[in-house]
């Protein structure tokens, strides 16, 4: 004979609603007030509002209680603008590279590597500036606080037409060699100049072990990949691209994504195998919506970094599954616009364990992405940051600063606090965006992902760009002979 839920013990329902995410935990509460009381224990309620907010713990170890405590202030500020301390850090204004993450705000004058510890309400020791003399020219650099990681790109020309290139992994804090790279030199790399061809851009991106570099120059783009801490190339990736390929996006350590101009516009997943050398397998092509003869012009990828490892002191981290990848679009038809896509969408596919699939804009478009017109992307890249997207809406008489939030958080439905000069707004799957087709598409777009936008004004500011990350907005300005960050804690 069949038993209810209800008459398993208490304390293995309790078990069971631990391991559930946060919808499910819901359901499972709403289905009797026995269940109902157990979801009003605090380990439960930080579980279910953690899962909600699009956050994991960082395994501080603290109470439950005192957690949840700090997860509702913490989401109940984000989503009000509410921020504790405006602070302002004075930086160089002549970068050749720059970096912002978990706290640190790094930038070269290609030789010598600055990297400002920016204030936060949770820190209180005094913040510094530490610089690194690297011995060399640097192209690019990128760090990762968790790992104590800086990447170093040093290029140089040699004899017969080829650049020799270097990637250096050092500590931040002592720059010296990084003790988990087992390679005794850098990883090191070549191009070949045909008719004088000489590499334009690079970027480099890091997820755990496994280290990105894009590259392009007029023949088109290039990625090499490898596994940093064993120290071997992976795949060099450039054959093989598809055409029209512009930007490289990383989902997860052992998968990412590439932007593709051909036809109505591509995000083609790729998957590898991070400790071998291996060719990166395609598992799917999500197609964007069909175009009725425009083409599109620029196709651009932009997402927060993967953090696999809290920042030092932190009580809760992004979750990997609900990074917000951002993609910017313009068509020969003049109609621009961000896309917003979960990481989850693209691991989806992934877990399928299918290769090759093609997937039509109808298919997934519609429920899994936001499609906003007449957004911009930010000439400064890190504007992205788990769930949350900043920008900066500038107006004849006022600039605000401007946070689009894709978590399903409950302090999103509240009412901003009185007296900030803040709006909000609330966009759920059954208040959708449409684009109409106009000159540029088959049929209307339209999109349902959910999202919460909450603006606040700024005074006596007129920030040109915004940076995000888990604790704080910095805004950037020029003002005299200074690069000014003004960094908004919370």
């Amino acid at each position: 004979m069949a038993q209810s839920l209800t008459s398993i013990p208490e304390d293995l329902l309790f078990d069971i609603m631990c391991r559930l995410d946060g919808p499910s935990i819901l359901s499972m509460a709403m289905s009797c007030r026995a269940l109902y009381q157990i979801f009003q224990s605090d380990t439960i309620k930080y579980i279910y509002e953690l899962d909600m907010s699009s956050m994991q713990d960082a395994g501080s170890g603290k109470p439950a209680a005192e957690l949840l405590d700090a997860l509702r202030d913490r989401e109940k500020a984000w989503a009000d603008l509410n921020w504790s301390s405006v602070e302002i850090v004075k930086a160089d204004p002549h970068s050749m590279a720059y970096d912002h993450v978990a706290g640190a705000f790094a930038q070269t004058d290609g030789r010598n590597i600055s990297v400002h510890w920016l204030p936060s309400i949770s820190k209180t020791e005094n913040r510094t500036t530490t610089r690194l003399d690297t011995g060399f020219w640097v192209r690019d650099f990128m760090l990762d606080v968790g790992e104590d990681l800086v990447v170093f790109l040093h290029k140089e020309r040699l004899p017969g037409g080829t650049f020799h290139g270097r990637l250096y992994c050092r500590t931040i804090s002592t720059n010296e060699p990084h003790s988990a790279c087992l390679s005794a030199g850098p990883l090191s790399f070549q191009f070949y100049l045909d008719g004088g061809i000489i590499p334009l851009t690079e970027e480099l991106e890091v997820v755990e072990d496994v280290l990105f570099l894009t590259t392009s120059d007029n023949r088109g783009p290039r990625i090499l990949i490898w596994n940093w801490k064993m120290g071997f190339l992976i795949h060099d990736f450039r054959d093989q691209l598809p055409p029209l390929i512009h930007e490289l996006d990383v989902v997860q350590r052992d998968v990412f994504i590439v932007a593709s101009r051909a036809d109505s516009g591509k995000i083609l997943i790729y998957q590898i195998t991070p400790t071998m050398v291996c060719i990166p397998v395609l598992i799917a092509t999500l197609s964007l919506p069909g175009t009725n003869g425009p083409y599109i012009r620029h196709f651009q990828a932009e997402s927060g970094r993967y953090q696999h490892r809290p920042t030092p002191g932190a009580l809760f981290l992004p979750s990997p599954t609900s990074r917000m990848h951002v993609f910017a679009i313009g068509y020969s038809s003049g109609l621009e616009g961000l896309l917003f896509v979960r990481s989850s969408t693209f691991s989806r596919y992934v877990h399928c364990r299918n290769e090759g699939l093609e997937v039509a804009w109808s298919e997934w478009g519609e429920q899994e992405s936001r499609f906003l017109e007449k957004r911009l992307r930010q000439g400064w890249r890190r504007y992205a940051h788990g769930n949350r997207i900043v920008c900066i809406q500038k107006y004849l008489d006022s600039t605000w600063i401007e946070v689009l939030n894709f978590s399903s958080s409950t302090s999103l439905t509240s009412r901003s606090a009185p007296g900030l000069h803040a709006r909000q707004g609330c966009f759920r799957h059954d208040n959708p965006t449409i684009i109409e087709k106009g000159d540029t598409f088959e049929e209307d777009v339209v999109t349902r992902l959910p999202y919460h936008v909450a603006s606040r004004k700024v005074s006596g500011k007129t920030p040109f760009s915004c940076m995000i990350d888990e604790d704080r907005i910095v805004g950037l300005e020029f003002v005299y002979d200074a690069l000014e960050l003004t960094v908004y804690s919370f």
